[in-house]
């Protein structure tokens, strides 16, 4: 059985609870009830494995936020059972605070919410299908693990030197079949972008001018086979409002509102897998869509109506022709990986793949799944590239894919070989700041970091440089030596149960925007105080992973190290033996 635990002071009430056991029972699951947070922490204390945690906000007799200062302590104790809170409040402050505070879902009680039953719940299947309970003991034998496999991973390539780094840049490049495309100088026709990413600078300063909304970043599927550290669906933040994804009529008819504000380009970030979230699929376990409402179904949808679908990936799914027969099973007509990218590409798909390391072990640590005789994340991930080669994905102008790097402490020396590499290969080189997250929260990466912020801005000023040099027009931003995000400008972010934010790294407690369960599209983007602003370096993490004066501190070491950066930058394209095929 497994154990739930309800604070709440009228439901701890004898009565009250074998009534509300009674009226919402759970198969395999055990009630214990609080009355206050004195009963809760011994209760906590007597029940190690206790899974879950329900918490109310309001009591009698108590402020009437007692129940988000319970929460607080609980965290701020380390107790690593999910909480979820459930209260007759519904109003959108309190539910954002409450999820700012640490909670990690949401459900309104039943007396205001007639769903309420259905979405306990699915809240408790969510919790308890996890695995066992993560008890504090669990939590630090886990860390401890993590941070040995870490020290292993960092002592293989401390000593790591450029001639090594290039050795394997260059067998990652055999390894996918990959080809120069293009050769410095870069043509003067070069748009630095993939392909949905962005836009010109005619078009993206025309619509900050008339606030045109560009792009849509939203969330669509469920489920994941890998266990990223940074990623939020791990601890289900995603879902922190605790209510059902939403409908598919719904989504399909807010694409359409949106085309009406200049829609061009949805990228389709997750919350897992989206290249898993098929129907009907032969051998399939766990969440599935509905006929007519999968991956597949959604592209052809955007592409029939003009609209760009960028889709974020891992690549787990499209470079393993034997999970292609678990995800798909011959729906859509797709019995192989190459089936699956050639499909994608007659559909006008973008691919955004991670790919954190030319190094294997590097790669398949920044994904949770160190390589084992059964399974190894990196020979997957460069079979994805090589199909998406195949298929044509980086034949054009701008290209259609693109790899992102998290930078870490293990990765941070490839950025300059890296950067020539892919986007010599006609692929978009996109870095990005690393952000610890999700699973990271609570089990920690032990002496995997973001590197100091000196070594990160020696090595972007590099890069950048290095753009530069090669004839590609590159400006300061987010991602080094690739254009500018506009996200938060030009675009927003739906999450997978209706709300919206204004980008991915805008998703918190003030920047709440609205919820299409409530209001239109076009009303919540005419009340974006976010949008219709120029934008260079991504402002949710200026002064937090940026300092303030990044753009100025990024030119002037460039002019300091112009000898230095151009010696640096030559000896690299040299060294991968960058020349026209011809």
């Amino acid at each position: 059985m497994r154990k739930i635990l309800i604070v709440d002071d009228e439901l701890s009430k004898p009565g009250n609870a074998a009534a509300f056991a009674a009226e919402y029972p759970v198969e395999g699951v055990e009630f214990r009830f609080a009355g206050n947070g004195q009963e809760m922490f011994r209760l906590l204390e007597e029940n190690a494995d206790i899974c879950v945690i329900f918490l109310d906000i309001r009591f009698e007799g108590e402020e009437h936020d007692h129940g988000l200062m319970l929460l607080k302590k609980l965290n701020d104790a380390g107790v690593s059972a999910p909480i979820v809170m459930i209260s007759s409040l519904s109003d959108a402050p309190t539910i954002i605070r409450a999820w700012d505070l640490g909670a990690q879902g949401y459900v309104v009680k039943w007396s205001t919410n007639p769903s309420f039953y259905e979405e306990f719940r699915q809240k408790v299947a969510m919790y308890t299908r996890l695995g066992p309970p993560r008890s504090e003991e669990q939590v630090k034998r886990r860390r401890q693990r993590i941070l040995i496999r870490a020290q292993e991973v960092l002592k293989e390539h401390a000593d790591l030197t450029e001639e090594d780094i290039i050795k394997q840049a260059l067998e990652l490049k055999n390894d996918i079949n990959g080809t120069w495309r293009y050769t410095p100088p870069f043509p003067q026709s070069f748009q630095n972008y993939v392909r949905g990413w962005n836009e010109t600078d005619e078009v993206l300063s025309r619509a900050v001018q008339e606030r045109r909304l560009l792009y849509l970043n939203m969330d669509f599927g469920d489920g994941c086979t890998l266990r990223c550290p940074h990623c939020f669906t791990q601890e289900g933040a995603i879902d922190a409002r605790g209510r059902k994804p939403l409908p598919y009529a719904r989504l399909r008819e807010a694409i359409l509102e949106a085309k009406e504000l200049g829609l061009k380009c949805v990228r389709i970030l997750g919350r897992g897998e989206p290249t898993q979230w098929i129907a009907g699929a032969k051998a399939r376990s766990g969440n599935q869509p509905a006929a007519g409402e999968d991956l597949i179904d959604f592209i052809q949808f955007l592409y029939k109506n003009d609209i760009i679908p960028l889709i974020f990936t891992r690549g787990q799914i499209l470079g393993d022709d034997e999970r292609i027969a678990w995800a798909y099973g011959g729906a859509h007509g797709v019995n192989s990986a190459a089936d699956l990218a050639k499909l994608l590409y007659e559909n006008g798909v973008s691919l955004f793949v991670g790919v954190s390391s030319v190094f294997p072990e590097i790669n398949n640590e920044m994904v949770g799944r160190p390589a084992s005789d059964r399974y190894n994340y990196d020979r997957t991930c460069r079979l994805t590239l090589k199909h998406a080669i195949a298929a044509g994905f980086n034949t054009g102008n701008p290209t259609r894919l693109a790899v992102e790097m998290p930078i870490t402490n293990l990765n941070i020396r490839e950025m300059a070989a890296r950067y020539v590499l892919f986007q010599c290969l006609g692929i978009s080189p996109c870095t990005n700041v690393y952000m610890v997250a999700g699973r990271a929260m609570t089990y920690g990466l032990g002496d995997i970091t973001g590197p100091s912020q000196e070594e990160f801005l020696e090595h972007y000023a590099r890069v950048t440089y290095c753009a530069r040099a090669m004839g590609i027009d590159t400006r300061i931003g987010s991602y080094a030596g690739t254009k500018e995000c506009h996200d938060v400008s030009c675009g927003m972010y739906l999450t997978l149960n209706g709300d919206i934010y204004p980008c991915p790294g805008y998703e918190g407690m003030h920047n709440f925007v609205g919820s299409l369960r409530t209001h239109s599209i076009k009303e919540i983007w005419a009340n974006n105080p976010y949008g219709g602003h120029p934008q260079s370096v991504c402002p949710p993490k200026i002064a937090t992973h940026f300092p303030p004066d990044f753009e100025k501190i990024v030119e002037k070491r460039i002019v300091q190290n112009q000898t230095k950066y151009q010696d640096d930058c030559q000896r690299v394209v040299n060294a991968l033996g960058v020349k026209n095929n011809d």
